[in-house]
């Protein structure tokens, strides 16, 4: 599985699955460092139902382990002796110590660039979240069947999250409850992780905060600053944020 994810040519299921959609989209991008299903993520909505479909099973196959994350476990080799030493490897366990010690002054930026980018690819589906899909399986099925149609490999952005969010009171697992508010935080400090509200506010966070960093808060710092400005529906999604 390690070299899979490193390496589509040794992904067997993936590599034919997505042979045509490559060729097309990521013709001149080499095999190695994880660089062609990083070319394939980005254009996720250009690929083919087999190969999108194929592409997610993988993605929740190596969202487990760091060791399954080659960028990220290469730019954070120094972090991971740091701070995560005695964690052990396997349901993405190291992968939430990285998260959870991130803001330490002195925690590598390449470190950082890449456990916020796994943060985000994890938001846009909550099945591509190890911890959250496994700790919420049972939750999801009563509470929110509904939020998303699980198919062709098509993602949620945000929808599953969401649902299990408003109706945090009726969740049953405990270990459930836990990510999701974990998840919760991290969306009150980077708009990027609530891809429902960033949905809504594409084109006013383009139009008013385009200048604005993201992290700590500071969109929705902006996005209030001119919230009789904002569209309807971005103004509604905001007001539901607890900042």
């Amino acid at each position: 599985v390690e070299l899979a994810a490193q390496d589509i040519r040794f992904d067997v299921p993936l590599a034919d699955a997505c042979y045509e959609d490559r060729q097309k989209l990521c013709a001149n991008v080499p095999p190695g460092s994880a660089r062609v299903i990083r070319c394939l993520q980005s254009q996720r909505d250009k690929l083919g139902v087999v190969c999108r479909a194929t592409l997610m099973s993988e993605e929740m196959r190596f969202s487990e382990n760091i060791d399954f994350q080659f960028p990220m476990k290469q730019a954070c080799l120094k972090e991971m002796e740091e701070y995560c030493q005695d964690v052990p490897h396997g349901n993405a366990r190291v992968i939430r110590c990285l998260q959870l010690k991130k803001d330490d002054k002195h925690f590598g930026k390449a470190c950082r660039v890449e456990v916020e980018r796994y943060e985000q690819e994890s938001a846009k589906d909550y099945r591509l979240n190890f911890r959250l899909y496994n700790a919420c399986k049972g939750d999801v099925g009563q509470l929110c069947k509904d939020a998303c149609k699980l198919q062709d490999g098509e993602i949620c952005g945000g929808k599953v999250l969401s649902c299990l969010s408003d109706n945090k009171a009726s969740i049953k697992a405990e270990a459930c409850r836990k990510e999701v508010t974990y998840l919760e935080k991290l969306e009150v400090n980077d708009f990027r992780m609530d891809m429902v509200l960033a949905e809504a506010c594409r084109n006013d966070v383009s139009k008013f905060c385009s200048a604005v960093e993201p992290g700590e808060g500071r969109v929705h710092k902006c996005l209030r600053e001119h919230a009789a400005q904002l569209a309807p529906q971005c103004r509604w999604g905001l007001v539901s944020v607890c900042v």
